[in-house]
């Protein structure tokens, strides 16, 4: 969650968390938005920081003040005690020079420093975000308006001695500096399929994120605008004719199928465009099958950007010809069963083709259900063993025609593989055409993994309502309520050590639970627990609605910052967005 500006008050918002601690699960963990350039794992003792994610605007002026938003972790053993520093940089390069000790940083021709911010203590496998001000200073070799990648290292001071000293930058992409446009596709919307020849219509959503205003407009010839142009692709990458090019090649892979021209865009500005387009297929095409969609604009080649290498979009695949084409939209089963459990399934299945299904009790597309442990099935090649074994198999007796969707009940059993365990999780999924009887436009999107769903002879506690006041005061005692659910097959404990129930404060929107097997000697600094009660006994199926009385105390993380700012006499902080958690002791 991004920190409020301190130099603005110290009002605050944060995110009030419930727990009901019940079993020993650990949350998935969120992809970063970048990968460090160089990275190592922590096998010896000591700290080891890194950045870890690094975002900033797509573009800004030559020297505009700006914010930018830094994580930074110690995955190392030891804590970090000296509050270590986070500089941000612009590089004409991908690669960034750690500077030196007592080396000024701006000596480097190709790159400049042009922002700090000082952490906190870190602990082992403790994480902080902070906002970084900066200013867009070129680097002495930059060749003015354009593109430059925007980089952050922490530690390079080297007051701090890790473990690992190579993993300390993050090069998070390329950011715009200058006066001049940036055109970017952001969405195109058009047929799950269309067949061959006839035209159809796509909407485009086109996007000026640069720091001016495109050339084009009501003021100048309809010629000299900038268009946006559909292709037709039989792969992802899109090659586009380079400028001035007196005989450019036509690649036989790809075919332009239709193009509009765009208005003018001001800074920030969208607009979304109707492309009428043809569905021709490119030269080397070999028939009805699935085809890349792609979006460019500025194919003309008629505005000066500040980045040039981001005016395409490959919106996916589109099927093109005379076949159906079946997807599972939607599968759903209960939360929990037990091993071996009958139980009743319900599955969406649609024909996005262009031809009907032949459908059959005999002859119909199989439609299967999984059980699985991994959040990734394949479709099975014909003639291969299905992996994992389905629990539940139904032929569609029913032709289904272009458009047209059906619900279908499928009986299941809860069987799992024996190197499966029970007393889990598991993904129900469901895949369509698994026998094979059908030419589809696309063999790509037959399979669709749905939620987990608990396996075995446990409860499962979930916090289904959290309500508390919009605005409280520091320190202020107020009420919460919240409702809790089993939606388990076991019952929980009655008396300790049975299910806890916690209420939060965080100043991120993910809580960290805390692991009964590997207990850590240090509690998070971004949250703090501010009530909590043990539940009684919940009946598989129950629930039960709790009052909590509660302080807002806040979490070290926001103290640390609210000392060093100015309060408003008139102005008291504010918690508000809930979330919630449940734990159970073991």
């Amino acid at each position: 969650m991004r920190r409020p500006d301190a130099r603005k008050g110290a009002t605050r918002c944060l995110v009030l968390g419930v727990l009901a601690l019940a079993g020993c699960g650990r949350g998935d963990a969120t992809a970063d938005a970048a990968t460090p350039r160089s990275s190592a794992a922590a096998l010896d003792s000591g700290r080891d920081l890194v950045v870890k994610e690094l975002r900033g605007p797509a573009s800004v002026w030559p020297g505009q003040s700006f914010t930018a938003t830094v994580k930074v972790c110690n995955q190392g053993t030891d804590t970090s005690y000296s509050r270590p520093l986070v500089e941000l940089f612009l590089s004409t390069d991908a690669e960034l020079t750690m500077p030196a000790p007592n080396v000024p940083p701006n000596e480097v021709a190709d790159q400049a420093l042009i922002g700090s911010v000082e952490m906190s203590e870190l602990y082992p496998g403790q994480c902080e975000t902070r906002s970084v001000y900066a200013h867009a200073n070129l680097p002495l070799s930059a060749q003015g308006d354009g593109a430059y990648y925007l980089a952050a290292a922490v530690d390079t001071t080297h007051v701090e001695q890790e473990v690992h000293e190579d993993n300390n930058i993050l090069v998070s992409g390329l950011m715009g500096v200058g006066h001049r446009a940036d055109l970017v596709v952001t969405s195109v919307k058009a047929p799950a399929s269309v067949r061959n020849g006839p035209g159809f219509q796509a909407t485009v959503e086109v996007c000026n994120q640069g720091t001016s205003p495109t050339s084009g407009g009501s003021y100048y010839p309809y010629y000299d605008r900038s268009r946006v142009e559909l292709f037709l692709s039989m792969d992802a990458e899109l090659t586009l004719p380079e400028p001035g090019s007196p005989s450019p090649s036509i690649p036989t892979d790809q075919v332009s199928i239709g193009y509009v021209e765009v208005d003018n865009l001001y800074p920030g500005g969208c607009m979304k465009k109707t492309v009428y387009a043809s569905s021709a297929l490119p030269p080397a095409a070999q028939g009805d099958g699935a085809y890349y969609l792609v979006a460019a604009v500025d194919t003309n080649r008629l505005e000066q950007e500040l980045r040039e290498d981001n005016n395409v979009l490959v919106s996916g695949l589109m099927g093109v010809g005379d076949r159906p084409d079946l997807v599972v939209t939607e599968v759903r089963g209960p939360a929990s069963v037990w091993p071996g459990q009958s139980f009743l399934a319900t599955v969406k299945v649609c024909n996005q083709g262009t031809h009907p299904t032949q459908g059959g009790y005999y002859s119909g597309a199989r439609l299967d259900l999984f059980l699985s442990e991994d959040a990734t099935i394949s479709m099975p090649a014909p003639g291969q063993p299905v992996d994992p074994m389905p629990i539940a198999s139904v032929n569609l007796t029913q032709p289904l025609y272009p458009g047209q969707c059906m619900t279908q009940s499928v009986p299941a059993h809860a069987m799992l593989p024996p190197e499966d365990p029970s007393d889990s999780a598991h993904y129900l999924a469901a895949a369509i055409d698994t026998n094979h009887v059908e030419q589809e436009l696309r063999e790509d999107n037959n399979v669709l993994v749905g939620d987990l769903m608990g396996v075995g002879y446990r409860p499962d506690l979930v916090v289904t309502e959290v309500s508390a006041p919009a605005n409280v005061w520091s320190g202020q005692s107020f009420q919460a309520t919240v409702k809790v659910c089993n939606q388990g097959t076991g019952t929980t404990f009655s008396s300790y050590p049975g299910a806890r129930l916690e209420l939060l404060l965080t100043t991120n929107s993910e809580v960290t639970l805390p692991d009964p097997y590997m207990p850590s000697p240090y509690p998070p600094v971004d949250q703090v627990t501010i009530a909590e009660l043990q539940l009684e006994r919940l009946y598989p199926g129950s629930c039960v609605t709790k009052t909590l009385p509660a302080y807002a105390h806040l979490p070290y993380t926001a103290r640390a910052t609210v000392r060093t700012t100015w309060w408003p006499p008139s102005t008291p902080p504010m918690w508000s967005r809930s979330c919630a958690r449940t734990t159970t002791s073991s």
